[in-house]
Parts: C-alpha cells; sequence; structure tokens
C-alpha cells in the first residue's frame, strides 16, 4: 500500500487499526510506504515530552508532535520514505521472534537498496546496555542496523499483540542534523550541539548523503518492493484500507492521536 502525504495523527493512526483488524481476524500482511505532511517528531510510547523535544521549536517550525502506538525514542519525520509492515505471527517466517522480524525486513530492504547501487549492509547487536541518555531514535544501536558507507540510514520500531505485531520505521532521505538538535533537545547548548552534531555524521546518514546524488521517493519505494519481493520469494499486490480499517482509522486519528492527554501522557 502506497499513500500519500498525511498529518502524523493520521499515520500513526492508520498503522493502529492495520493491526488491531490483524488481532481481530487472520489476514495477509500488509506493507505500507507514507510520507509525512507536515513534518513531524514521533515520540515512542514510552517517552516522556519534557524531556525528549524542544516544543518551542516545534511550534517555530511548524512542526506537528505525536506519539507512535510502539517504543524506541523520538524521530523527526520529514524527507524520508516511511513504512510499516503489520502481519498475523505465523504469516512471518519466526514470526513470533521480534528480533527475527527486524533482521528479515531489514536483509529485504538492503536487497533493494542494492537495486539503487548501494553497498548496504545489515549489521546484527547483541542485546546490551543502551549508550549515553538521548532522546534520537537513530543515535541509539538497534538490534539489526542498515549501514551503508558505515552509516545508519534505517530505524525501526515494534509493537506485538497477542496475534500480530505491527513494525515501522524511516529511511531518511536527507537528514538535517542541526535542525534534529533543535527539535529533541529542550537545553540548547551550543557546545553540546557542536559535540553531537559532529558525532551523529560519523554514524547516521540519509540515502541521498551515502548515494552522492538526489533519491526520488518513488523509486527508492520501488526499489523496497523489489527487494522485499526478490529476498522473501513473495508478489506484492497494490491495496487500500478496507471500509473498517478507514473507519477504526478515523476514530483513532480524532480521539487518540490528536488528543494531547495521549501525546503528553509522560
Amino acid at each position: 500500500m502506497i499513500d500519500g502525504p498525511a498529518p502524523g495523527t493520521w499515520n500513526m493512526a492508520v498503522d493502529e487499526a492495520m493491526l488491531r483488524a490483524l488481532e481481530a481476524a487472520p489476514a495477509p500482511p500488509t506493507l505500507r510506504f507514507y510520507r509525512w505532511a507536515p513534518a513531524a517528531v514521533s515520540l515512542g510510547a514510552g517517552q516522556v515530552v519534557e524531556a525528549s523535544v524542544n516544543r518551542t521549536v516545534l511550534e517555530q517550525e511548524g512542526i506537528d508532535l505525536v506519539r507512535r502506538p510502539t517504543g524506541g525514542w523520538a524521530v523527526l519525520h520529514d524527507d524520508e520514505v516511511t513504512y510499516s509492515l503489520t502481519a498475523r505471527h505465523e504469516s512471518i517466517p519466526d514470526g513470533h521472534n521480534l528480533i527475527e522480524v527486524y533482521r528479515v525486513v531489514t536483509e529485504a530492504f538492503a536487497v533493494g537498496l542494492g537495486r539503487l547501487g548501494l553497498d548496504a549492509t545489515v549489521v546484527q547487536h547483541e542485546r546490551g546496555p543502551i549508550r549515553a541518555k538521548t532522546p534520537v531514535c537513530f543515535a541509539v544501536p538497534a538490534s539489526c542496523e542498515l549501514v551503508v558507507a558505515d552509516r545508519r540510514v534505517f530505524g525501526s520500531a515494534q509493537r506485538r499483540s497477542r496475534h500480530a505485531f505491527l513494525q515501522h520505521g524511516s529511511l531518511p532521505l536527507t537528514l538535517d542534523l542541526p535542525r534534529l538538535y533543535r527539535c529533541l533537545y529542550p537545553e540548547q547548548e551550543a557546545d553540546l550541539a557542536e559535540a553531537l552534531i559532529a558525532q551523529w555524521r560519523r554514524e547516521m546518514a540519509g540515502l541521498n548523503d551515502v548515494a552522492g546524488r538526489p533519491l526520488d521517493w518513488e523509486a527508492v519505494v520501488a526499489a523496497l518492493i523489489q527487494g522485499v519481493q526478490d529476498q522473501l520469494g513473495v508478489t506484492l499486490r497494490e491495496g487500500s484500507l478496507s471500509p473498517q480499517e478507514r473507519t477504526l482509522a478515523e476514530s483513532l486519528a480524532a480521539e487518540k492521536y490528536a488528543d494531547p492527554a495521549w501525546t503528553c501522557r509522560r
């Protein structure tokens, strides 16, 4: 499923609606690609707002704030390809294993990026202590990282229910690191900003940066779709929300994701 740009409230509501529908009744998995308009910061389900974003900067720059149904850390969604995968556990090989699902998706996307001429490597980390106190998703090592030119280009988060799971994440085309710092650090400190941004430049990048050329959003999505098909031996077909999913998404967008009580609950 390929969706056009939409507010963060709608994007998160659609992902959760598809998860709930699969939890209620068996159906094939859905791989969804989408964009954000306006740009938004999404918080992990357990993050504390005051410690994770600079709300003054968000308001000044017209950036929305939403809370994801998944865990993890904050992400600035702007010039990027965002994906979600919703599936019943039994429909994915080893689908009951959280780390295995990360690996399957990451390896498929690595194949897709290879079609764009990018030499992407999957790096698997053992569980260990989280490095540093940071609200930034891309600054925290993941279980299965997608690395191009020694820099991380991919971040994901997951939520699991009894019968199904939702995994979603982003592949930035560009990363405006000074803007990322301004948005995600409540206390603006020039020395800290300079050091962190220099560190981030060594560790993470947008796809355009590692490709050395601007990449078209549609072309990246097409390559990722083909990578999934090649790696998993499946054929994806275009789809859309069912009437029930759309109705539920509309309710979730209005009553949950647009509600400050949800966004600022911690």
